[in-house]
């Protein structure tokens, strides 16, 4: 009899232990792609606002060709070619990631997807850029960090210095195009930050995903012990073979909450 107690008591171990990791990597992924559908969402904000930027500059600097006389027409069909090119670019980009995220959305609360499998060939290749580790993120943190500064400064520089900037058509467009870069530069160190501070949390939340089913589990355990303490013989193997199930249940219901 205490054999098959004691088979018992592996048995349901056993199956615990299978259904622990199995909880814990469902909360895992799930966790991993809401972290994946913030950046994806960010990322389509910064072409929003890229797209709010180019339009910006296109329309002012045309504006102020003609204002100034329009003896600079070079100049006007340059920065109409640039608009032509980098407007319809962020739109198009602000619509891809929109819809990755819409799709990654969805994902999480269907029931049986598999992840990444399941998604379309486009987001699965967002998903690998943006699924990064803080140490990806940290070092373009610094680096446009770095590009906002030395913009602001030239900016500034250029400004204070030129006495006949107003009277320029040339230097002031150099000044605004520099301040462009600062701003551009300011949007994508802001969009690193937060995207580091974001990755930084997901490992956190990782790790306490872990710890938290470690002490659901182990709960569930000294249960198992007690049950069996206060139960002999038949009884005790019948207990673990009922908790065997309940476990089971248990998992699954987790998972499917999840």
């Amino acid at each position: 009899m205490a054999n098959k107690v004691n088979a018992a008591k592996k048995k349901v171990r056993k199956n615990e232990r299978t259904r622990y990791e199995r909880v814990v990597r469902h909360r895992q992924v799930l966790e991993r792609e809401k972290y994946v559908e913030k950046a994806l969402a960010r990322t389509c904000n910064i072409y929003f606002v890229c797209f709010l930027l180019a339009v910006v500059l296109v329309v002012g600097a045309t504006i102020w060709v003609f204002v100034a006389g329009g003896n600079n027409m070079l100049l006007l069909g340059i920065n109409v070619a640039v608009g032509i090119v980098l407007v319809p670019l962020c739109i198009y980009q602000y619509n891809q990631y929109h819809h990755m995220a819409e799709e990654v959305a969805m994902a999480r609360q269907a029931s049986g997807f598999r992840f990444p499998e399941d998604y379309s060939a486009r987001t699965r290749q967002a998903r690998d850029r943006v699924a990064g580790v803080p140490g990806d993120y940290s070092r373009a943190t610094l680096l446009y960090a770095g590009v906002t500064i030395i913009a602001v400064a030239v900016g500034i520089y250029l400004f204070s210095t030129s006495a006949h900037l107003t009277q320029s058509l040339t230097s002031l467009l150099l000044v605004a195009a520099v301040f462009v870069v600062a701003v551009i530069a300011f949007v994508m160190f802001l969009f690193n930050l937060l995207n580091y501070l974001d990755a930084i949390a997901l490992q956190r939340a990782l790790v306490k995903i872990e710890q938290d089913a470690e002490a659901e589990f182990g709960q569930k355990r000294e249960v198992y012990v007690a049950q069996e303490d206060s139960e002999g013989g038949e009884d005790a193997a019948a207990a673990y073979d009922e908790a065997e199930d309940v476990v089971d249940q248990a998992a699954d219901e987790v998972i499917e909450q999840a």
